[in-house]
């Protein structure tokens, strides 16, 4: 009894194509054996997917904005009312120096209740994890100063600890934008703001000092605690630059908080702002 036949495989990687580096990439092959072997031409082949082409995957992601990147970002850090001695230029100076910093997760807890058949999960809590900021050092220390000062606030030299109001403040995290159209002549556009309510740092790292470490940058971390998280998506068309942005799509009544709360944002009255978050301040 004679014994052939063909081994054969076909594998389409990135959507259907004709064998080239186009709509897809197909790889095959065709082994004939024995006395009946046959030369399957097909093998390798794929089919065409008008879905899948190279030009609409481009199209979509320059449309797209061509992804958003982790090296663009900015920090705004709100120093407290009650600590002195820290000018704006300063603090920019310092938020410039930041290497790194993670936007926070959202994490919702859940509790398990079972009344009949299959068991539900509840939500009743949002958690917030502290978050880590990355700092280079300057020659005259500032960034380790600043924060070693606020944390003064929180527990005193004498051993007193601090009052809660007197340490809280914001921190804002703004993810930038690629494209300069939506910019200003000082900056790139923000793309989303994540704002930190009643945030302090609470953990100061150490610093290594090692005579190995030469020609390398002094750095440390930062790690922060906060109350609750604003997300604020800022619109995709190029605004005025005056304080008051384009709310035309938002009713009368979320327009007069937007107003109103950032009218005090940039104003720097902070507890007002707290108050919204808070809801403590309403509009009815």
């Amino acid at each position: 009894m004679a014994i052939g036949g063909n081994i054969g495989f076909r594998k389409v990687f990135g959507g259907g194509g004709s064998g080239t580096f186009g709509p897809g990439v197909t790889l095959g092959f065709n082994i004939p054996f024995g006395v009946n072997a046959v030369n399957l031409p097909d093998v390798g082949r794929g089919r065409t997917t008008p879905d899948n082409t190279i030009n609409r995957i481009k199209s979509q992601a320059v449309n797209g904005g061509l992804y958003s990147r982790p090296t663009l970002y900015n920090i705004i850090m709100t120093k407290p009312p009650k600590l002195k001695g820290w000018s704006g230029d300063q603090l920019r100076a310092i938020g410039f120096n930041c290497h790194q910093v993670a936007i926070p997760s959202n994490n919702i807890a859940t509790k398990p209740i079972k009344t009949y058949g299959l068991k539900k999960e509840y939500a009743y809590n949002k958690l917030f994890d502290e978050i880590t900021t990355g700092f280079y050092l300057s020659e005259n220390m500032d960034e380790y100063h600043f924060f070693e000062s606020w944390q003064d606030l929180m527990y005193k030299p004498n051993h007193s600890v601090g009052w809660y109001n007197d340490y809280i403040s914001t921190l804002e995290i703004h993810q930038l934008s690629r494209d300069v159209s939506k910019g200003t002549s000082n900056d790139l556009g923000i793309v989303c703001k994540f704002i930190l309510i009643d945030a302090y740092p609470k953990l100061i790292s150490s610093m290594a000092l090692d005579y190995s470490a030469a020609n390398t940058i002094q750095k440390f971390t930062v790690n922060w605690t906060y109350r609750d998280m604003l997300i604020e998506p800022q619109v995709s068309k190029r605004t005025s630059g005056n304080l008051f942005k384009d709310f035309s799509d938002l009713n009368p009544l979320e327009k007069s908080f937007k107003l109103f709360r950032d009218f005090n944002q940039n104003s720097g009255n902070i507890g007002v702002v707290r108050d919204l978050a808070r809801g403590n301040i309403r509009f009815t």
